[in-house]
């Protein structure tokens, strides 16, 4: 495992492929936690039960050890969303609700619209897991923030020469195995 001096190495320094080198780098959760929550603890030590890939209680995140690079990224900006915005409704509706704006959030400030734009005319014909590496998330990050282009975004998207009848094909594809895999 990094040290967290390490990640932040990485992940300042790190050339993404098809990134363009006069656009600023990625949001990067390791800083930003470190700007603005100084005082929440992040730990990597342990494999966490049920599958789950992250959690928090107060002021403390964990991370499954099994994670990778991109994994890791996506899920501590999931939780760092979830202690800004406070507890999970107990109410099952309410939470599942709850989790899509988590999401949502945290996909917005992984992936902006210009760096996917990119990665989407670049490598329009490679899967969507080659495109979530490219953008450095998981996934099912990759999807919540397809999902989540609002009509703006979509015509930004459609400026850059990226075929957005395509890109909701692709979400929906997306969306079909990631529900499949839902455990």
């Amino acid at each position: 495992m990094r040290t967290k001096t390490e990640e932040l190495a990485l992940l300042t320094s790190a050339t993404l492929a098809g990134w363009d080198d006069n656009a600023p780098p990625p949001w990067n959760p390791w800083a930003y936690l470190e700007a603005y929550h100084p005082d929440v603890l992040v730990t990597d030590a342990y494999r966490l039960p049920d599958h789950s890939m992250g959690l928090h209680l107060g002021r403390k995140i964990w991370l499954c050890r099994k994670l990778n690079q991109a994994e890791r990224r996506s899920t501590l900006a999931h939780e760092i969303v979830h202690i800004e915005r406070g507890p999970v409704p107990s109410d099952p509706a309410m939470a599942a609700a709850e989790e899509r704006v988590v999401d949502e959030i945290a996909s917005r400030r992984l992936i902006r619209t210009e760096d996917l734009g990119r990665i989407a005319a670049r490598y329009a014909r490679q899967a969507s897991r080659a495109w979530a590496r490219h953008l450095w998330v998981d996934v099912p990050m990759l999807h919540a923030r397809l999902t989540t282009l609002d009509a703006v975004e979509r015509k930004e998207l459609a400026g850059l020469g990226v075929d957005v009848l395509q890109l909701k094909r692709r979400e929906r594809r997306l969306g079909r195995i990631l529900a499949g895999l839902a455990i």
